[in-house]
């Protein structure tokens, strides 16, 4: 069986051509939604990450395209709940750097206890989280590194109750970073403690000998070096 192709003519033409622009018209309208839809979805997903710029500049896209109203208002619902939201958060960025700079600033003067006051002052404002408790055990180290380092002077002097003092203020918190000195300083401590007059006179006069053969200054029972 033969198939008879549609004949255009002269009569059927235009009829042809309107049907054809119809269906352009409502393919590109129906491709202008889903893009529009599409559109509204990223504008969403921008209030969400605090990129509102980015959602209002698609916002304004929309609405000079006519876009379905729908659409427009989901937008403008994420963008105005988001704005206070994000503006909080941006407030508390702020916050965060410029106590961060203050606390670096501190240690970096062996100034523990104003970093740690800044710290305080951030976390009874914005609350505490995992940055901010790392923040505190880094101060709280640096405080027991100041802390061993006050009683090792201690021991070269030979003060034993300075020395337990600031040994057991480092030893609180229990940093494991500062585990071995802290052993090894207990270990002369405790040497010290135990050791007999006889035996403390003849350790000093060695030291003071072996000073002197240097060329050192000997006072108060110690190496001028």
């Amino acid at each position: 069986m033969s198939k008879q192709g549609i004949r255009i003519t002269r009569e059927n033409a235009k009829p042809l051509a309107a049907l054809v622009i119809i269906y352009m018209f409502l393919s590109h309208g129906q491709d202008n939604r889903e893009r529009q839809k599409e559109e509204a979805k990223a504008a969403i997903d921008h209030c969400q990450k605090c990129q509102l710029q980015d959602a209002k500049n698609i916002l304004e896209k929309l609405e000079s395209e006519k876009a379905n109203f729908g659409q427009i208002q989901k937008v403008k619902n994420a963008i105005d709940q988001a704005t206070p939201v994000c503006e909080k958060k941006q407030q508390k960025a702020n916050a965060w750097r410029e106590t961060k700079a203050a606390i670096d600033s501190a240690l970096k003067q062996d100034l523990a206890a104003k970093a740690s006051s800044a710290l305080t002052t951030y976390t009874e404002r914005w609350g505490s989280d995992s940055t901010t408790y790392e923040q505190k055990v880094a101060i709280e180290l640096h405080q027991a590194q100041a802390l061993v380092d006050i009683a090792e002077t201690c021991l070269n002097r030979e003060d034993l109750v300075c020395a337990e003092q600031h040994l057991s203020g480092a030893e609180r918190d229990k940093h494991p970073e500062l585990k071995l000195r802290i052993i090894n300083l207990r270990h002369q401590l405790q040497e010290l403690v135990l050791e007999t007059p006889s035996a403390y006179a003849a350790r000093i006069n060695k030291e003071m000998k072996e000073c002197l053969a240097r060329g050192a200054a000997w006072s108060n029972k110690r190496c001028l070096n």
